[in-house]
């Protein structure tokens, strides 16, 4: 799968809003910048069955959802030394419908900036 999408701002600490989100494996995507050389791997959020955000109004509204249904969601994967970690704290939320999309910052008191990929996966 491959499908082009369109944030409303940049990534944090990223310039350009234009993406290309390529499939690598079941739940792994590559996310390619169309204007810079970059590329990050995320993570599809329903790959990680504890990982449950609630999104506010002004969230829900920014991107124009209606239902759950309507989000996508991708969860950055830092390399680290050792294992790679998870931005809980801050997931892409796209609306599959638009393909415009949003880097959303949640409530960091839940959330972390780094979880362990092993202990999300173990469950």
């Amino acid at each position: 799968m491959s499908a082009t999408l369109e944030l409303i701002a940049p990534l944090a600490g990223i310039p350009g809003t234009s993406y290309v989100i390529d499939e690598v494996d079941a739940g792994l995507f590559t996310l390619r910048s169309a204007s810079e050389p970059l590329r990050l791997f995320v993570v599809e959020g329903a790959s990680l069955p504890t990982y449950q955000p609630e999104l506010d109004d002004a969230q829900i509204e920014a991107l124009g959802l209606r239902e759950p249904s309507d989000a996508e969601l991708y969860v950055v994967v830092n390399p680290a030394d050792g294992a790679p970690t998870l931005n809980l704290l801050a997931p892409i939320v796209v609306n599959r419908h638009s393909r415009r999309g949003a880097q959303l910052v949640l409530d960091a008191a839940r959330w972390p900036l780094r979880a362990s990929l092993d202990e999300l996966l173990a469950g």
